[in-house]
């Protein structure tokens, strides 16, 4: 077994195994919740620091598992909704992803977009950085 494949399958299982500990109430979900369950909150409780929550940890999950054009496909799949569309954090996360694939002039063009969505300027500041070293 390479060494990719391993990284993958101890990935895969951490992740499994942060689902199914606390549902079979081998961990107490006061330590830790469930995987699902912390996404549901952040996704519904924390507006838009749920919505970073939830597509960090998607990206996250699919990349480090499958690689990054795996991790870039889930991530397109996410630009048809509605409540993402003037969300920063996408084209930051799609030009990250770019960036790993050596597509740099479009992941340039997304951290400038995203840039230009951000109301933070410390962000701004950083995701501008990332374009020019593109």
């Amino acid at each position: 077994m390479s060494a990719a494949n391993l990284r993958r399958l101890i990935v895969i299982g951490l992740i499994a195994l942060w689902e199914i500990l606390p549902r079979a109430g081998l961990i107490p979900e006061l330590f830790l919740p469930s995987l699902s369950s912390t996404l549901t909150a952040g996704w519904n409780e924390a507006g838009e620091y749920g919505h970073a929550l939830a597509v960090t940890l998607y990206e996250v999950a699919i990349s480090m598992a499958f690689g990054p054009e795996r991790g870039l496909a889930a991530v397109d799949a996410l630009a048809d909704e509605p409540s993402l569309k003037d969300y920063h954090l996408l084209p930051s996360v799609r030009g990250d992803l770019l960036f790993k694939l050596g597509r740099l002039d479009e992941a340039r063009a997304e951290f400038e977009k995203a840039a230009g969505l951000t109301r933070n300027e410390r962000e701004r500041t950083l995701l501008l950085e990332r374009a020019a070293a593109c």
